[in-house]
């Protein structure tokens, strides 16, 4: 292999900046898994406590998280409650 042709390498050899970026990023990420991986039980019962929570929330506000894409929303018949349901559109 010449010189520059591995991955992450930039012509002079030495690993670009961006390169250096990511891989310092993924050994944080990965030494963060390492040190959670011993504690099992804690992290399902945060996942538990975490979907509880979420379950608490959609029943109190009777709907789930609406996401819009703005493009395709401007200019239509926003949802106005339960009221709104039904209606036919006026335009």
């Amino acid at each position: 292999m010449s010189e520059g042709d591995s991955v992450g390498e930039s012509v002079h050899g030495k690993p670009s900046v961006v390169y250096r970026f990511f891989t310092r990023l993924g050994q944080i990420y990965q030494s963060w898994l390492d040190k959670s991986t011993p504690y099992t039980a804690v992290r399902w019962v945060v996942t538990l406590g975490l979907s509880f929570v979420y379950m608490i929330r959609v029943y109190l506000l009777q709907h789930m998280i609406k996401y819009r894409y703005i493009p395709f929303t401007h200019g239509k018949r926003r949802y106005r409650g339960k009221e709104d349901a039904g209606k036919a559109f006026a335009s």
